[in-house]
């Protein structure tokens, strides 16, 4: 198995210049038809293989708006594309939507696994003018995706940090795990075939990362890097004081079962509650009233 590859369309040709023709192409599909039918029937998976399968073989690119966004999509190629593309609900606005409360309140909002940006972009749309925003991507392929789409909403107040997180200063292999979606690449070797190919990268601790952006108050910590959040999140709260702890954290559970223990547990101890929980997604808040005495730490 390759890492997703091929040219990607610059930052520098216009928003809209990928647009009709492809997305008509996809539409007049026989297979979209049929996705479409079966998405009213909530029996969709085979539809949803297939096409997805003919994505990736044929690859394409489509600008698109969407929640007052500008993307530019590889639906061959990411999960989230792909759903844009296809009109499918996607669970990010919901998302934010629970945690815009505190991104109100004027701390910054750091995105570990920011993928294409789609959290970093409506999370902005939450935030006062000139709150902090750090957005954390590892995958260099992604990384052009993310900028890009940056750039299309003027997200220029956006720190970009090309980097994944963990324990220590360094680098790491980032595994591909499914062609058809770069959003499930991770640090974890057993989550890949054997033959899947990987790329280094670099490897930092979040507290470094916060310190060099000047962050002093967060808001909101939103991460999804594929069963590595126990090697990205527990450094961080072990070292940091507690003047930096997020008021609100989104946390993917999918790989749960993989976690050297359990992280929601661990966030419960310091004093976070549980504020929504399904399959895939925890979300916490620090509750003030919960909380352990402070801890001093390596960030101030």
């Amino acid at each position: 198995m390759t890492m997703q590859t091929g040219p990607l369309v610059p930052a520098s040709t216009p928003f809209g210049r990928c647009k009709s023709s492809l997305a008509f192409r996809l539409r007049s599909h026989p297979l979209y038809r049929g996705y479409r039918t079966k998405l009213r029937r909530q029996s969709q998976s085979s539809f949803l293989w297939r096409l997805r399968a003919w994505l990736v073989r044929h690859p394409m690119v489509i600008d698109k708006s969407w929640n007052g966004l500008y993307l530019r999509l590889y639906p061959g190629e990411n999960t989230c594309d792909f759903m844009i593309t296809m009109d499918a609900p996607h669970d990010a606005p919901d998302q934010i939507g629970l945690a815009a409360e505190s991104l109100a309140t004027g701390g910054a909002y750091v995105d570990i696994g920011a993928n294409v940006g789609l959290f970093v972009l409506l999370a902005r749309q939450e935030m006062p003018s000139g709150a902090p925003i750090i957005a954390i991507e590892p995958h260099p392929r992604t990384l052009e995706k993310l900028r890009c789409n940056l750039a299309f909403n003027e997200a220029n107040d956006v720190q970009v940090v090309a980097a994944a997180v963990g324990d220590t200063e360094g680098t790491a292999k980032l595994w591909s795990v499914a062609e058809e979606n770069a959003g499930q690449n991770s640090i974890l070797r057993e989550l890949a075939d054997d033959d899947a190919a990987a790329v280094e990268v670099p490897l930092r601790p979040l507290t470094a990362i916060l310190a060099e952006a000047g962050v002093t108050r967060i808001a909101a910590l939103k991460i999804d890097v594929e069963g590595f959040e126990c090697a990205a999140l527990l450094p961080f709260f072990e070292q940091a004081d507690r003047t930096l702890y997020p008021r609100y954290v989104m946390i993917e559970i999918a790989h749960a079962h993989l976690w050297p223990q359990d992280l929601i547990g661990y966030l419960q101890g310091l004093g976070y509650a549980v504020a929504m929980r399904n399959e895939t997604d925890v979300h916490l808040m620090l509750d003030a009233a919960r909380a352990p005495e402070t801890r001093t730490g390596a960030v101030a």
